[in-house]
């Protein structure tokens, strides 16, 4: 019997729940998802047909995901470079790709690395970590380059394209580092990004992130301080003592707004000593202030993260 298009809808929870649980029998299944016993026997054998699952169907048995059977694709821009990363279907790596850029005609140099690297029949999602603003059209730069992004993406392999800035991948990133450490942690925190022109935040609440409409990150850099912008106030900063104290009442106004219990800081324009100068000197803080050297890991974590989401949610 056909699966109806009402009925298509419960195949996303199915994956889900074996993503959750590794395996599951059919009871375990229905139940879950709260369908009855003989529409999830006709959606399993839909999926073991499409060789999604593989798994028993006798009564007791137990199915599990086909962890090779799709592939997602991440990818990474990272100023004139991009690294392309195929995912299966529990986000485990199968290949790393990276091939150099420009926010000049940026789409179809992706359409080509995938072409050249991904299995187009299998693909169930492609995914963009951005360094800069979503706007309707692709991103915006951080220095004010339009790239355009997403349609031709969408068109050509017929699937959605999720982009999402690199500070809030971050974030989501560091909050996964704390939950596989605590599943029952659910962090607050705040990842504040330093660059010569620029100063943003990616922020979580409740292990979730706090977006606008437009997935924008926290722009910090431009607010004003006494008739200049914070980022002015920073470089103009005497030494690394001033300049401490200036980084305090940033971390002040983030820790007013919204009360993360973790704050990490980097980027290539932070003073990385001030973060020592400032724990010294601020006590017993509510919250954990940590500098990150490198936070490339966490952003692509972040990008694993949303890339197998979309897969899963794929119908």
């Amino acid at each position: 019997m056909t699966i109806t298009p009402k009925e298509q809808v419960y195949i996303p929870k199915i994956r889900e729940k074996l993503r959750a649980s590794g395996a599951a029998t059919r009871a375990e299944l229905a139940r879950h998802t709260g369908i009855s016993m003989g529409l999830a026997q006709r959606l399993l054998d839909e999926m073991l047909l499409n060789n999604e699952i593989t798994g028993d169907g006798r009564e007791g048995g137990r199915f599990k995901l086909n962890r090779g059977r799709y592939a997602g694709a991440a990818l990474l821009i990272e100023g004139k470079s991009a690294r392309l990363t195929l995912l299966d279907l529990l986000g485990g790596f199968i290949m790393d790709y990276e091939f150099p850029c420009s926010h000049i005609n940026l789409e179809s140099q992706i359409i080509d690395a995938l072409e050249e690297h991904a299995p187009a029949d299998d693909l169930r999602a492609i995914c963009l970590g951005v360094p800069g603003n979503i706007c309707e059209d692709g991103y915006i730069t951080r220095d004010g380059k339009r790239c355009a992004v997403g349609n031709k993406l969408q068109a050509r392999f017929n699937l959605p394209v999720a982009v999402e800035t690199d500070l809030n991948l971050t974030a989501t990133g560091l909050g996964l580092r704390h939950t596989r450490k605590n599943p029952q942690d659910a962090p607050d925190l705040a990842y504040i990004l330093f660059e010569d022109n620029y100063i943003g935040a990616g922020f979580l609440s409740g292990g979730k992130l706090i977006k606008s409409a437009g997935s924008h990150a926290g722009e910090l850099g431009l607010m004003p301080w006494d008739g200049v912008t914070l980022i002015e106030r920073l470089r103009a900063a005497k030494d690394v003592t001033h300049y401490s104290r200036l980084l305090a009442v940033l971390i002040k106004w983030v820790t007013l707004t919204l009360n993360p219990r973790y704050i990490y800081l980097g980027g290539p324009a932070l003073r990385a000593e001030a973060v020592a100068i400032i724990n010294e000197t601020q006590g017993d803080a509510a919250f954990k202030l940590s500098y990150i050297k490198d936070a490339r890991a966490d952003c692509m974590d972040g990008l694993t993260e949303l890339c197998v989401n979309q897969m899963f949610a794929c119908e």
